[in-house]
């Protein structure tokens, strides 16, 4: 039945992007991706995927998620594509969207338009099983030095620009979300010596004002923007560790000494470019990229809580932090998704101690975000595609085998 019904939204495809030639129209690009109803947002977990499940997630919360979020190497090799079909379907089982973090494991000047090539077809093939509409985050938070592609502007916008293109030109439907991280402190560190060792035009793009150096001065952002025609949705990264101040970043030399709640409207400071700064901002980002390029924008936040520190409690301080996110999406139109971490881990800005990101490990805990989140009326619960069971999954990989199609499984 899944069969038949992608073949008939196939033929229709066609025969609608025929009528538009026709006519002597344009077809508009990604035409059939899914996108959350005006005034929505798909919300749902970036998962440890070793240790969890979206079966487990959604027990947890007592309700079902319209959106999961996967890290997959890139290039994607054959352990990253068992990966991505294994989340593709345990989503795909539940409806839902799947935003996948392309991660680069390689020199970003290494990845070739082969690799973007390879990326698309396993794009294409989950898409033609399971239907599941794929976000793809490729290389997050590339303004920060903590990632092994951070602060290489001329490399990263080349490689996101490749795979955007195989994307674009292929039928897997799938968006390109350009997502650094939230601008204060940057550039992050002892970056400013960084400059000796740039090329002369990736010196010349993150030195944005001119005066020779890589500072808090320079343009956190722009000089990692890929462009209109690569972009389809903005994203940012917005975390809570815990520390710091409203002038003053938090970085990792900051110690983490106590469990705060955050401090009130901190989220709505930090959307106004205006939490961590020395110096007032001109612009922020969702008014400059996602209004100012008219994008819908993906969040992926989390509030951080050390057990082993003293301080307020854990609900009080993670829904603390949610009820501020809550609260400045409702301002923000253009917000159409969020994932929130929801992982254990160790962070180098907690002393490198194991640190919760969860946000449904603890029933009580579960139970006031299933509450807060339902009580929003922004949220999207799922399922908001076609649930593809593992039946249904394994039928239609088994058809597109007999056929000569498919041949992840």
């Amino acid at each position: 039945m899944h069969t038949v019904r992608r073949t008939l939204v196939r033929v229709v495809a066609i025969l609608v992007t025929v009528g538009v030639l026709l006519l002597g129209g344009a077809i508009p690009a990604q035409a059939a991706s899914l996108s959350p109803s005006s005034g929505k947002t798909w919300f749902g977990p970036d998962l440890d995927w070793g240790s969890d499940a979206p079966d487990g997630y959604e027990g947890r919360l007592g309700a079902t998620p319209s959106s999961y979020a996967v890290e997959i190497d890139y290039p994607v090799d054959a352990s990253a594509e068992r990966q991505l079909l294994r989340s593709t379907r345990a989503a795909a089982a539940q409806g839902a969207t799947l935003v996948v973090s392309l991660e680069p494991d390689a020199a970003l000047r290494s990845l070739t338009a082969a690799d973007a090539r390879h990326a698309n077809t396993l794009f294409e093939e989950v898409h033609d099983q399971y239907d599941t509409q794929v976000l793809v985050r490729f290389a997050p938070q590339t303004n920060g030095t903590w990632v092994r592609w951070g602060q290489q502007p001329t490399q990263y916008v080349r490689a996101f620009r490749a795979l955007a293109t195989a994307v674009h030109g292929g039928t897997s439907d799938a968006l390109m979300v350009w997502s650094p991280s939230y601008g204060a402190g940057y550039p992050f560190g002892e970056s400013a010596g960084r400059l000796a060792d740039l090329s002369a035009t990736d010196t010349a793009k993150l030195d944005t004002n001119g005066d020779g150096q890589l500072t808090a001065a320079d343009d956190p952002y722009q000089p990692y923007w890929p462009g209109d025609s690569s972009v389809d949705w903005v994203g940012m990264s917005m975390f809570f560790f815990g520390k710091g101040k409203a002038t003053q970043a938090a970085g990792r030399d900051v110690p983490l000494t106590t469990n705060d709640v955050p401090v009130s409207g901190e989220v709505a400071a930090r959307f106004d470019e205006a939490w961590g700064y020395d110096a007032q901002q001109q612009s922020d980002f969702y008014d400059r990229f996602a209004v100012g390029h008219d994008r819908p924008m993906l969040l992926d936040t989390g509030a951080l809580y050390d057990h082993s520190l003293r301080g307020a409690t854990e609900l009080a301080v993670k829904q603390g932090w949610w009820r501020q996110v809550f609260s400045a999406i409702e301002d923000r139109p253009l917000i159409r998704g969020v994932t929130f971490l929801e992982t254990n881990r160790r962070e180098p800005e907690a002393g490198n101690r194991v640190a919760d990101w969860r946000d449904t490990a603890v029933p009580g805990i579960a139970g006031s975000f299933r509450t807060d989140l339902q009580g929003t009326d922004r949220f999207v619960f799922g399922p908001v595609t076609e649930r593809v069971t593992p039946q249904d999954g394994n039928a239609a990989t088994n058809q597109q085998l007999d056929t000569g199609g498919d041949q992840m499984a």
